[in-house]
């Protein structure tokens, strides 16, 4: 075992704390990815069933509720510096 491996366990084992943020993060883009598979399988399945009509509305809805998000949770706009 080298040592930088030897020096992270006892990190862990000591009881420090550390970040997950990047495992959290990925696990995150995983799911959402799985969910836009599934929905983007479902539609190609069922595409002649749903109708246009449907799949159009559909995707309508979801663009609106992002969008009213973004505007709920955004900052006013500035033409100065803003925070991030």
């Amino acid at each position: 075992m080298s040592e930088g491996q030897s020096n992270a366990i006892l990190e862990i084992e000591s009881g420090k704390r550390f970040s997950l943020y990047g495992e959290l993060r990925v696990t995150l883009y995983f799911g959402v990815m799985c969910i836009l598979d599934g929905v983007g399988l479902s539609i190609q399945r069922y595409y002649e069933h749903l109708g246009h009509i449907a799949i159009i509305a559909a995707l309508s809805i979801a663009f609106l509720g992002a969008f009213v998000f973004c505007f709920i949770k955004g900052e006013k706009y500035s033409k100065g510096v803003v925070k991030s």
